[in-house]
């Protein structure tokens, strides 16, 4: 016989482990929505890597492409205040390391 506590919906139960993550819930949710916030081609190239304080650190697979965030910080900074409002970032540092397999 199942009692309460083993009935809760996955969804409610995720949602209380995810928030009590804190800043790791921040970079779920990010990596989660960062096709939608930079696009689809540029999500293929790039990943977040962590926030510190208000700057996004973003790894990107080429050089090209960190020229192609920097040319969209503005854009991308206001498309993260729209989806995750939470997430108080400000600006963007891109790095390059080694290409996606």
């Amino acid at each position: 016989m199942a009692d309460d506590r083993s009935t809760r919906p996955l969804g409610e139960a995720l949602g209380r482990v995810v928030g009590g993550l804190g800043a790791r819930s921040v970079m779920l949710d990010l990596h989660a929505n960062w096709p939608e916030i930079v696009g689809v081609a540029i999500a293929e190239h790039c990943r977040p890597r962590r926030i510190e304080d208000s700057l996004l650190l973003v790894e990107v697979d080429h050089p090209g492409w960190a020229t192609e965030i920097r040319y969209l910080e503005r854009q991308i900074v206001a498309k993260l205040a729209v989806v995750m409002p939470g997430s108080a970032v400000e600006s963007i540092h891109v790095s390059v390391g080694r290409p996606r397999d």
